[in-house]
């Protein structure tokens, strides 16, 4: 969870005023146990999701994941179809046809320069999901360039799943 752009979309959302928990996966960075298979993943993911809730007295979050998170996010979402919104940085292995349609607000946020990414393909996904595609000028996968663009970004998104 050191990742820079993972410390982005954190620190960008706090200091929006919107909670915030950030988790690594059983294994991964500091965590205990061994790395683990989509299953344990989906489990993780699902206990830092009702922490946040039962932490923070939130009715729904919106979840976001980096790289290859997304098919996780995915998972969680089949499982808490009540989740408030879905935000894919750099998917990798998204496959989009898993997209649409979504009950959720969707928003992926891609580099300009990040050719593993077909834009087309993943807008046109986006599109149906309902949903937004940011692509950040000048940004490659991990977003060495113009990292604030992806925090601003992700704010936007989540000022508007504020209910009026």
């Amino acid at each position: 969870m050191h990742h820079p752009v993972l410390s982005e979309l954190a620190w960008a959302a706090a200091t929006s005023g919107f909670p915030t928990l950030r988790f690594d996966f059983r294994g991964v960075g500091a965590s205990q146990g061994q790395p683990s298979g989509p299953a344990e993943r989906l489990t993780d993911a699902e206990a830092a999701l009702r922490l946040l809730e039962e932490n923070t007295g939130v009715a729904r979050a919106a979840v976001a994941s980096f790289g290859a998170s997304a098919e996780t996010l995915l998972a969680l979402h089949r499982q808490h179809p009540s989740i408030a919104g879905l935000c894919f940085v750099s998917p990798e292995g998204l496959s989009t046809s898993e997209l649409a349609p979504r009950p959720a607000p969707v928003i992926a946020i891609i580099g300009e320069r990040d050719g593993s990414i077909a834009p087309a393909a993943l807008a046109a996904a986006i599109s149906e999901a309902p949903g937004q595609l940011e692509i950040i000028p000048a940004a490659d996968h991990n977003f060495d360039r113009n990292l604030p663009e992806v925090g601003k970004a992700l704010v936007r998104w989540l000022l508007q799943l504020r209910p009026p």
